[in-house]
């Protein structure tokens, strides 16, 4: 894996040229936006841009000159090439955003278990929140995080550690038929199997309703996703899980986002024999 830490700076490196054009004029990202939702003449671009009539003419100029504009019938046109590089400086500027929105927690905590592409996309989670533990309610994070999952009508789920409530979440989500795909650490298995019960894990792995699979390695991520919300955890830097924190959104794009991320780790396990006996 890429060392995480240096991904904005390659990102940066490979779009620079674009992004010192576009992105350090705010005219220009106007003009692109607005020409991205349709041709327009200049006197359009005046009324809505509402700039003065000679920086409009300024940056069309400059912006055609560099092959990012064409010109038919008075009509100003965004060439392939722009609205390619509009799409990336717009996306890198929202990667920007949601590294800004989470700072403190990012940095404070571990990002390995974020694959390289989770990273680079990580402006999939622009709208997402950080439910944090507050004085009045210690337990906040956690009882959002169940809210979500008791109600959830497909699940995938990452348990890197076992919370007591968290065989008893799976247990009821089973009896009431709903689909699960689960990663677990492999040192809590035994007693997460014990806990919800061999029979009705069978039955629910035999009826197609659950994928059960333990990692190969240790993986510090708490991850759920479901058709409606993604909630991740993450590990603080001294090793402890940050039972105080999670990132939420309930954004379709973040979803998607969650789901990659899940498949990535997913593709890595092994699944779960289980007889009679148990494990």
């Amino acid at each position: 894996m890429t060392n995480s830490k240096y991904l904005f700076l390659n990102m940066y490196d490979e779009l620079y040229g674009d992004i010192q054009f576009l992105c350090n004029s705010e005219v220009r990202i106007k003009l692109l936006k607005s020409l991205d939702e349709s041709p327009k003449t200049m006197r359009e671009l005046n009324d809505l841009v509402l700039l003065s009539y000679s920086s409009i003419s300024n940056n069309l100029n400059k912006l055609m000159s560099i092959g990012f504009l064409t010109k038919s019938e008075r009509k100003f046109y965004l060439t392939n090439m722009a609205y390619l590089n509009l799409i990336n400086c717009l996306d890198f500027n929202n990667s920007i955003k949601v590294a800004d929105s989470f700072d403190n927690f990012l940095k404070t905590h571990d990002i390995g278990p974020l694959c390289d592409d989770s990273l680079k996309n990580l402006s999939s989670l622009i709208g997402a929140r950080l439910v944090e533990s507050v004085s009045v309610d210690i337990y906040k994070p956690h009882n959002e995080f169940k809210s979500l999952v008791e109600s959830s009508d497909s699940l995938k789920v990452i348990f890197p550690f076992l919370h007591p409530d968290y065989p008893k979440i799976v247990k009821n989500l089973l009896i009431k038929g709903v689909n699960i795909d689960l990663l677990i650490n492999k040192d809590i298995l035994p007693i997460f199997i014990e806990n919800v019960g061999v029979d009705l894990l069978k039955e629910s792995i035999d009826n197609g309703k659950l994928s059960l699979k333990y990692l190969t390695k240790e993986l510090r991520l708490s991850l759920a996703v479901s058709n409606s919300f993604i909630s991740m955890g993450l590990f603080k830097s001294d090793g402890s899980f940050d039972q105080n924190r999670l990132i939420i959104s309930q954004e379709e794009e973040s979803i998607l986002w969650g789901n990659l991320l899940f498949e990535k780790h997913n593709d890595e396990a092994l699944f779960v024999k289980i007889d009679d006996r148990g494990l």
